[in-house]
């Protein structure tokens, strides 16, 4: 493994790793549906959690359509903001670093 700060391209992530985030993940979507409920039981807890649900699968599918040549536009927005805004130099440094 490379320094700290050092981008290292290909890393691993296992399916197990992968599985129990998302199992938290759906988690912290009914604890949320649940304080809903607690503090106004006129909304249902699978209101919040649908709802969250959603919005996360949008935002995901947005993303995803910024790494991909589907929207030229947004591909060009999104690339740029990764590449200008937070490259993996900046991302991945021991301390903050102004943006330019």
């Amino acid at each position: 493994m490379g320094a700290v700060g050092e981008y290292t391209p290909g890393g691993h992530v296992s399916y197990l790793f992968l599985s129990v985030m998302s199992l938290l993940h759906v988690c912290t979507y009914i604890m949320a549906g649940c304080l809903v409920h607690i503090l106004d039981s006129s909304i249902p807890v699978y209101y919040v959690v649908v709802t969250a649900y959603v919005s996360n699968v949008l935002a995901l599918m947005t993303h995803w359509m910024g790494h991909r040549r589907i929207v030229m536009w947004w591909h060009t927005a999104h690339m740029g903001h990764h590449i200008n805004d937070y490259p993996p130099t900046r991302f991945l440094s021991d301390g903050y670093k102004e943006l330019k």
